[in-house]
């Protein structure tokens, strides 16, 4: 076990990181000094001493990815009025930034978080087994830039108190099990950048004040229970780089103002009820790597334009109503790393070369009018036999019917009946210069 002994030195900054095993000394609340305490990054087990909620001069706490356990005393935020942290924190009246992600605390964040520091810029109780409801003193919090509640167990509503921090950056709080509808709050928020509500069990509308904050990079809700349209206004965030919507009940069309996300790189909308044709002018997202928009109900044909989007490495439309060829401009999509088109009711010749040539990155799956006269593609992929009347004639023709057999298998016949005749010259060809005349 680690021992400060008998420290007298007035220290006022103190970083313990990497390799410090057992539990944290309790004489560190003898620092009477101490402004700033890492002990981030360790393997220091047990409960948090609580003498070090004594420091009333703690402006800096960080115990991130360690294994502490136990619960949050409920003093956390009367004892330091200088720290952002829990009840026995609130005397740390000069405390920034409350760092306690990473570790093993468990039960109920207390009601005194409110009565932390009214400076509080960083919170952030992240990856821990916290349970109960965000406290609606939250409000007080004027100058938080961030707040991490992400991978912890609170339920409940998202209070609206939370609309008067208007400073807010990020505001993570993602696999929980918060639920019921989102508090229209984010007309306040000018200066947030990443929005991450993803895996809870929130429900009602996605609200248009989403889209009155201007500077957001980082929207996801997915994986809850959200319906009715996708506001036209999160289309028109021209700065947003990721946009994760999938697992929800979405439904509607996809406006025409998805051309101004020219910054976008992932967009995922799976597993809604959207509908209507994928819009042309999707085109513009030139910045696009991750589109997917399987398990939907598009219908309509591929957008030929999708294969202008160059640097694209997954697409995904699968298990939707679209119909027609597969446009040939796919082909020039270099960076495609995984292209599913399946299950849909596309029909025609496969296109033949970039992606098409790898079968590996490919699935088309369930599109029973579809054909080719690659007969890999054919074996690999499921899809028929294209009988070639002419040459942009292509007809699919099923393998087990006879005159698909008879054709396919004249084909092969003629084909060995031309590379035989070939070896043959050939051989005549060499007997002739053995055997001059």
């Amino acid at each position: 076990m680690l021992s400060l002994g008998g420290l007298q030195i007035p220290i006022t900054a103190l970083g313990m990181v990497n390799g410090f095993v057992g539990e944290v000394p309790t004489e560190l609340g003898n620092l009477n000094n101490l402004s700033h305490l890492q002990l981030s990054e360790n393997n220091f087990s047990g409960e948090f001493p609580t003498s070090v909620f004594d420091i009333s001069s703690l402006v800096f706490l960080s115990v991130t990815r360690n294994n502490l356990s136990g619960k949050l005393p409920q003093s956390f935020g009367h004892d330091l009025p200088n720290l952002v942290f829990t009840d026995s924190l609130t005397n740390s009246t000069e405390l920034q930034i409350l760092m306690i992600n990473d570790n093993l605390l468990a039960g109920d964040l207390p009601s005194s978080v409110a009565n932390l520091s009214g400076i509080l810029q960083q919170f952030c109780v992240a990856n821990n087994f916290l349970t109960g409801t965000i406290s609606q003193g939250m409000k007080k919090f004027q100058d938080l830039i961030s707040l991490s509640f992400e991978n912890n167990s609170f339920t409940g509503e998202l209070p609206s108190e939370i609309g008067a921090l208007h400073n807010l950056q990020r505001l993570a709080i993602y696999n929980n099990r918060f639920s019921g509808e989102i508090p229209d709050i984010f007309g306040n928020f000018a200066n947030l950048y990443i929005l991450a509500m993803r895996n809870n069990q929130f429900s009602g509308r996605i609200h248009r004040s989403i889209g009155q904050c201007k500077g957001l990079a980082f929207l996801d809700l997915g994986m809850n229970r959200l319906g009715g349209t996708i506001p036209k206004k999160i289309f028109q965030l021209s700065g947003l780089t990721n946009l994760y919507l999938e697992g929800n009940s979405l439904r509607g069309l996809l406006p025409h103002e998805i051309s101004i996300m020219t910054h976008i790189e992932t967009m995922l909308l799976s597993g809604n009820q959207l509908s209507g044709n994928i819009p042309a002018e999707i085109e513009r997202c030139s910045s696009l790597k991750t589109l997917v928009m399987a398990k939907n109900k598009f219908n309509g044909s591929i957008p030929t334009n999708l294969g202008n989007l160059a640097s694209l490495e997954t697409l995904d439309l699968s298990s939707n109503n679209l119909t027609g060829p597969i446009p040939q401009r796919l082909e020039k999509l270099r960076y495609i790393e995984t292209l599913n088109l399946s299950f849909n009711h596309l029909e025609g010749q496969v296109p033949v070369k970039g992606v098409f040539m790898d079968l590996t990155k490919l699935d088309l799956r369930g599109n029973k009018q579809l054909c080719s006269l690659n007969m890999e593609i054919v074996h690999s992929l499921g899809v028929l036999v294209c009988w070639q009347k002419e040459k942009k004639d292509c007809t699919p023709c099923h393998p087990w019917s006879c005159w698909c057999y008879c054709f396919v298998h004249f084909n092969a016949i003629a084909t060995l009946h031309h590379d035989v005749s070939k070896e043959e010259k050939k051989r005549g060809k060499n007997q002739d210069d053995i055997f001059p005349s």
